[in-house]
């Protein structure tokens, strides 16, 4: 058999088997490059899920100038998040913001944050709001730092004002009308700003305004239980009983509108603090606030200040917070208000009691006790001023203070109501001496008390005066004293020295004369007599005597010699 071709097989398979490559079972290093890929992948993917923050949607009623990717979220002026895309909501209503918080702001994304949209505005209060022409609207956030996680908001129309996470104070005050204030007009303590307003609105069921203030933390210890608000926007003209008064604030105040707050000294020691959010009515005027208080004071439940009630025939020269009670001499109260007493028969003159007085003797301090009673007198006092050679006389309001009451306690029952009967008028005094007539034009400034001169000293007075029988002239009844009688002669010269007269001449420039300076302020009568040859008889009782206007010149130069009567 030939065997040949079988051993050439077996050769080949041989070959083929010694040939063959070996397989390994270990690890395949092609292998790693997607594994480290798809790590590294995963890892900035969780770095960049990490790296961002909360998602949220913020529903406004307009999304007016916000742009996705561009527009930003701003906490305190800093940017917190970004507008990732805006879209309408379902019932068309409304527009859906959808924003991203950055990592370091997640906190936000909590119940009680709020979101507004900010974009400029400009009013006569100032502009607000100017950095968006540059940057674009905005979205502003605020928060209280509480609350638990949300992702989903109610965007605010406009901002409330208030900084929760401040120290300062917010408070509202609530008003019948909307005052004529703005966002930004500023709340005012004796005319230095301490807050702003920050917000207005409008409760339509309650019909009141609101409006919510924003007091600085330095002055937050004014804001106490009896504090009173009251609009001082623009020029207040107000007619009363104490004539018409006229105030305005600051200059910005007349423009853009403010708020004033004030609290009598009397009770600001003891009035306790307010604590936040407490409401305040808005008074129209520092008058309805004065009215108010006259009112309601007496039954405050402090134990300090007291209103009293002095029923008064009229109020001349009486003016509310300026007009004061004294004791001794010293401040012991404040006129605050006046009205006419029922009936129209009278005046009411309302004076708040400041009971605690820096520096007063504890001995007047035992009086102050006794004021409120009810055979305690209170004296209307004009004041005085005392010249040379003269009793007192009553000075015009328009040159000083104007009059005070006087008080002199009792020791009866407790009252508050008083009738003030005495009034001290020291201008004039009954004088015994020579009685003459003075017969004059008119009477001018020649009231009961004129004094009447004699080279400058007093030497009588006017008693009083009245029309003559036909009326063409006025009589004044004059008194001469006993002891200057004998200078009273048949030609005796009389005239008005009343205020100050001028005369101008070429030689001798201005020359300005008067008697003194108590007939500057009240009038007054002065004569001269002839030299001793023309002088005539001693005047009797009753003679009349014609009263000129100004003397003549000659007059001036008399010089006679008359003894006295002494």
């Amino acid at each position: 058999m030939h065997m040949e071709p079988k051993q050439q097989l077996d050769g080949a398979h041989s070959s083929t088997r010694e040939t063959k490559p070996r397989l390994h079972k270990g690890f395949a290093f092609f292998w790693l490059v997607p594994v480290v890929a798809a790590g590294l992948t995963a890892y900035l993917f969780y770095q960049t899920v990490q790296s961002e923050g909360t998602d949220i949607e913020i529903t406004f009623e307009t999304a007016s100038g916000l742009s996705p990717g561009k527009s930003e979220l701003h906490y305190h002026g800093v940017k917190v998040g970004i507008v990732k895309k805006v879209v309408l909501s379902d019932d068309l209503r409304s527009v859906i913001v959808h924003a991203q918080l950055e990592k370091t702001s997640n906190d936000l994304a909590k119940s009680g944050s709020e979101f507004w949209i900010v974009h400029p505005q400009i009013s006569l209060n100032g502009v607000s709001g100017l950095d968006t022409l540059i940057s674009g609207n905005y979205i502003e956030v605020q928060t209280t730092g509480e609350g638990k996680p949300q992702t989903k908001f109610t965007g605010l129309n406009h901002a409330d004002g208030r900084d929760r996470m401040s120290p300062d104070m917010f408070l509202r005050l609530t008003a019948n009308t909307m005052p004529t204030v703005g966002v930004g007009s500023p709340v005012l303590f004796r005319q230095m700003p301490v807050g702003e307003v920050v917000a207005l609105n409008y409760d339509v069921e309650k019909h009141q305004a609101m409006v919510d203030l924003h007091i600085f933390k330095e002055y937050t210890g004014l804001i106490r239980k009896q504090t009173r608000f009251w609009n001082t926007s623009g020029i207040d003209v107000s007619m009363g009983l104490g004539g018409v008064t006229v105030r305005s604030g600051a200059l910005d105040s007349v423009l853009f509108g403010s708020i004033s707050l004030g609290l009598p000294d009397a009770l600001y020691a003891t009035s306790p603090l307010a604590a936040e959010g407490t409401e305040y009515h808005l008074f129209d005027s520092l008058n309805d606030v004065i009215e108010h208080e006259a009112q309601t004071i007496n039954q405050s439940d402090i134990g300090v200040g007291r209103v009293l009630t002095l029923k008064m025939e009229e109020s001349q020269g009486i003016i509310p917070q300026t007009t004061q009670l004294r004791y001794r001499g010293i401040k012991i109260g404040t006129v605050v208000a006046l009205q006419y007493a029922p009936g129209l028969n009278g005046v009411l003159v309302k004076i708040l009691l400041e009971p605690k007085l820096k520096n007063m003797p504890p001995d007047q301090y035992a009086a102050l006790e006794n004021i409120a009673r009810e055979n305690s007198r209170f004296i209307l006092v004009w004041p005085e001023i005392q010249v040379k050679g003269m009793t007192k006389l009553q000075v015009p309001t328009d040159i000083v203070e104007g009059p005070y009451f006087r008080v002199e306690p009792g020791d009866g029952a407790a009252c508050t109501d008083f009738t003030v009967t005495d009034v001290e008028e020291d201008t004039y005094r009954p004088m015994d001496g020579l009685n003459i007539v003075l017969k004059a034009r008119q009477v001018g400034k020649l009231t009961a008390g004129a004094p009447i001169y004699y080279r400058g000293v007093r030497v009588g007075q006017v008693e009083g005066s009245g029309l003559a029988a036909d009326g063409s002239s006025v009589q004044l009844h004059a008194v001469i004293g006993s002891d200057y009688a004998p200078l009273i002669r048949a030609n005796t010269k009389f005239w008005n020295c009343s205020g100050i007269s001028t005369q101008m001449s070429l030689m001798g420039g201005l020359q300005i004369k008067s008697e003194s300076m108590a007939s500057v302020l009240e009038g007054g009568v002065a004569f001269a007599t002839p030299d001793n040859a023309l002088m005539g008889a001693k005047a009797k009782a009753g003679t009349t005597f014609d009263l000129a206007d100004k003397p003549e010149d000659a007059w001036l130069t008399w010089t006679p010699s008359i003894p006295l009567d002494r």
